[in-house]
């Protein structure tokens, strides 16, 4: 996995922080036990990044998600799925990973309550939020948080 590296423009972030409001949301999910991204997965991600209006006034929140089912169950599978989908922008869209921020707390923070089927899959995925100065809305289907 090869990251582009840019410079940070923090302090011009900074001075915006409080205008940024969601203006894509997307949920991508993984396989159980897996951190690959699915054909259907890299579909979405596609389609996310062509939303992406390429300016600076973008930042992009990866946040992964896992199941008591999984054979781990811990933070490690979670932000191998985030990284997943981090490379996937900055390789195949180019989006600079200085505008992305990645968490994957793993079961301590779970998507969906319960013990059903249902909720095993909302913590198989990863939540893609797009913060922007102004948010263009394009909000779709996302995890019930």
């Amino acid at each position: 996995m090869r990251l582009r590296l840019q410079p940070l423009p923090v302090i011009a972030a900074l001075k915006n922080l409080d205008n940024l409001q969601i203006s894509i949301s997307r949920a991508v999910y993984f396989a159980l036990g897996q951190n690959g991204l699915t054909e259907q997965a890299r579909a979405q991600l596609d389609e996310l990044a062509g939303s992406l209006s390429g300016t600076k006034n973008e930042i992009i929140e990866v946040h992964s998600f896992t199941d008591r089912a999984d054979s781990n169950g811990d933070s490690a599978r979670s932000e191998k799925c985030a990284a997943a989908v981090v490379w996937y922008l900055n390789e195949h869209h180019k989006v600079p990973v200085y505008r992305v921020h990645r968490k994957g707390p793993g079961k301590d923070m779970p998507a969906g309550s319960g013990d059903g089927r249902e909720a095993w899959e909302l913590n198989r995925g990863v939540q893609v939020k797009v913060y922007t100065l102004g948010g263009r809305s394009h909000l779709a289907p996302q995890f019930a948080l």
